[in-house]
């Protein structure tokens, strides 16, 4: 079996997630590719699982992801396969997943699993007063519950059962529509003049590794 993580992360925790699918489907004997979709531009083709990944931003995922799904995944190039969708949040509600899960769904994909998980906050607007960093005592906590979150969802895929968040539809669709108002007059003339990025402190290219911090053996 063939199954692709198909994921964008703009400062790691996305990846890291994506790190802890491929460690449960190698258990399971699976071949797994990682695609990083900020760099992967090449048509998907015979996969039987895609599993989908971005952070939460405005409470749903990043427009990219539909983008990539769109040009490089289609039913014809994988008629085996089924998807998984997740996003990484730091606070909140998120409803990515489920609008990447609806996405797919419109071109004929089934979605077996779909789920938020709550992630360390690496993206600081304001100050730390309004939203601090976790110190290393929750960061591994919050690692430490993905991880089981992930493992428990896998383990609902394998024995064919379906685990999808619940959420209010209306809300859902709500955000949908404040993401497209805020990306369009908002979001890009922000964060072109406003943010920057502090390459000294920036989590991306930590050193440290998710698996060995959660203890992450194989069954």
């Amino acid at each position: 079996m063939k199954a692709a993580i198909v994921y964008f992360s703009g400062t790691g925790n996305t990846f890291r997630v994506g790190e802890v699918f491929k460690a449960y489907l190698e258990t399971i004997n699976y071949q797994v590719d990682m695609i990083d979709i900020a760099k992967y531009k090449e048509k998907l083709k015979d996969y039987d699982l895609f599993i989908a990944g971005t952070p939460s931003y405005t409470k749903t995922s990043s427009y990219n992801m539909y983008e990539f799904i769109e040009k490089n995944i289609n039913k014809n190039n994988n008629p085996k396969a089924n998807f998984i969708t997740y996003v990484t949040q730091s606070w909140g509600i998120a409803f990515g997943h489920l609008t990447i899960k609806d996405f797919v769904e419109k071109k004929g994909f089934e979605v077996l699993g779909a789920r938020a998980f709550l992630a360390p906050s690496n993206f600081y607007m304001y100050n730390e007063k309004e939203q601090p960093k976790s110190d290393e005592k929750e960061m591994h906590q919050l690692y430490q519950n993905i991880y089981k979150g992930v493992w428990n969802l896998m383990d609902s895929y394998v024995k064919g059962h379906v685990q999808i968040d619940k959420r209010s539809t209306f809300q859902k669709i709500k955000m949908v529509i404040v993401s497209k108002l805020l990306k369009k007059i908002f979001i890009t003339k922000f964060s072109k003049s406003a943010l920057e990025v502090d390459s000294e402190k920036c989590r991306r290219k930590e050193s440290f590794s998710f698996l060995k911090m959660t203890n992450i053996t194989k069954k």
